[in-house]
């Protein structure tokens, strides 16, 4: 439920700031009544002095940070909340979940909806600067939450497409998924400990954190 008034609403993350000098232009030139706008998401391009908030900026600068042209190819599956232009009618016909009370995916089943009803969703380069780094260690337990959430999901048949649970499906498809979760629930301790105590941590254990994760809370 909303109370704004005007045609159009403007979601802004509060731990963002506004790098492009014609921010508020760039939207107004491509608004139409019937299409969602998203400008992405930027970081700093030098890592942070404090390595407890390595992680996060690793993430973001390698996962979340993309060009406009590369997030159109998969327009729905690239959005996130962090930043977007949408026309009020449009939002007070999906808006998001509020079953989903704890941090993780409310974009991805926010975006499955406009997927659904056919709204368009236009890509731009009008980024905003991610200023509220997390801790390596809050951003592991915001990482857990997120993957429990999309587990519970699932078990709810309200499925979302992500990387992650295309993998769980391929494991599971050829009955891969016990063994590979049994053999991952080990090496929890080594993931965080490469993760959260190295300049350049490697994704593909955060990957596998993640994995290891989903696998158990699938079966949960």
């Amino acid at each position: 439920m909303t109370i704004a008034r005007y045609d159009y609403l403007l979601f802004m993350d509060c731990d963002s700031g506004v790098v492009m000098p014609h921010y508020l232009q760039t939207y107004l030139q491509h608004l139409q009544p019937n299409r969602l706008l998203y400008g992405g998401r930027t970081y700093l391009p030098k890592p942070p002095s404090d390595r407890n908030y390595l992680l996060h900026w690793h993430y973001g600068r390698q996962r979340e940070q993309q060009d406009f042209a590369s997030r159109q190819i998969e327009p729905y599956h690239s959005f996130m909340s962090n930043n977007f232009l949408i026309p009020s009618q449009i939002f007070a016909s999906i808006t998001f979940n509020e079953q989903i009370r704890t941090y993780g995916h409310e974009d991805t089943l926010f975006g499955m909806e406009l997927a659904k009803k056919g709204v368009e969703i236009l890509h731009l380069n009008n980024p905003l600067l991610h200023l509220g780094l997390e801790t390596n260690l809050v951003f592991l337990q915001k990482t857990e939450m997120a993957v429990l959430n999309l587990a519970r999901l699932h078990r709810e048949k309200h499925p979302l497409n992500t990387r992650l649970s295309k993998i769980y499906h391929a494991l599971n498809k050829w009955g891969l998924t016990l063994p590979v979760g049994f053999l991952l629930r080990p090496m929890r301790s080594f993931f965080v400990a490469q993760l959260t105590h190295r300049a350049h941590p490697n994704l593909r254990y955060l990957d596998l954190y993640k994995l290891s994760f989903f696998i158990d809370a699938m079966r949960a």
